[in-house]
């Protein structure tokens, strides 16, 4: 069988969660998952196709308060000299992002790194933006506050209480 129609997941990394991270830029906060998933499987990378082939990189620009946020972690992904894509959506779509690339077979190892770093900026001006993309209003609109105004005309529509609101959460 070709090894283009074999596909799997050989290790798994995130770094700890903490509210923010001034200690280190968005390149070092990347890379630390990175060092783990290196250091967990021993590959490298090196061009002599026993190594990483290529990287896919997942980020968003508005979250981390910069445009081509991909920049910041593509030398850390092993971009350098070799192929490097990034996806503005979420893991998720870079992960079938990279296996379509091991499926095209271009690639035999690919490394997927999704990275945000919401701390540089302001997520309720961020998520506003997806209310109003065209002239960037200031709405005070925030993914929340939409949800909760959808939540009270659901409510109102259909006569129904917040305890049973909760029931559906619990």
């Amino acid at each position: 069988r070709n090894m283009a129609e074999k596909i799997g997941i050989v290790a798994i990394a995130k770094t700890k969660y903490k509210e923010s991270r001034p200690d280190v830029d968005i390149s070092e906060l990347a890379f630390e998952p990175i060092e783990q998933v290196l250091d967990e499987t021993g590959l490298r990378f090196v061009d002599d196709g026993t190594g990483i082939d290529a990287a896919v990189t997942c980020s968003q620009d508005h979250d981390d308060g910069k445009t081509i946020s991909g920049m910041l972690v593509c030398d850390v992904a092993g971009g350098h000299l070799r192929t490097d894509e990034k996806v503005a959506n979420d893991g998720t779509a870079a992960v079938c992002y990279g296996a379509m690339q091991i499926l095209s077979g271009h690639f035999d190892t690919i490394l997927v790194i999704a990275n945000t770093k919401e701390s540089h900026s302001e997520r309720r001006l961020i998520e506003n933006a997806a209310f109003e993309p065209i002239y960037s209003q200031k709405l005070g609109l925030d993914f929340v506050s939409a949800a909760a105004m959808q939540a009270n005309g659901y409510m109102h529509k259909y006569g129904i209480t917040p305890q049973h609101c909760a029931w559906v959460v619990v």
